[in-house]
């Protein structure tokens, strides 16, 4: 009956450990995620800015004036787009081919 009570309770001291094992392991993996997550949070406001410093219309233009070359249009070299209207078209009929 001794040994049987012994065993039951180091069965038990065993379950305790494992679980308190499990428990630590379980805070250091959230620990480690917290600090990941934290990470991502300043990159994505870091990208949040870089991108909001990339789409400014000053940027644009210094890039598009410095590495491409490109100057405003004048307005002589505008041209307007016209939309044919599909009533006054002329020719074959879509439907028959």
């Amino acid at each position: 009956m001794l040994m049987l009570a012994l065993g039951l309770l180091t069965a038990a001291g065993v379950v305790q450990v494992r679980t308190r094992a499990r428990v630590l392991e379980l805070g250091a993996d959230i620990a480690e995620l917290t600090a990941e997550h934290g990470r991502l949070l300043d990159e994505k406001r870091r990208l949040e800015a870089e991108r909001a410093y990339l789409r400014h219309p000053d940027y644009i233009e210094d890039v598009a004036a410095g590495r491409m070359q490109m100057v405003p249009a004048t307005p002589d070299r505008l041209q307007a787009i016209r939309l044919r209207d599909e009533s006054k078209q002329t020719g074959p009929s879509k439907q028959g081919g």
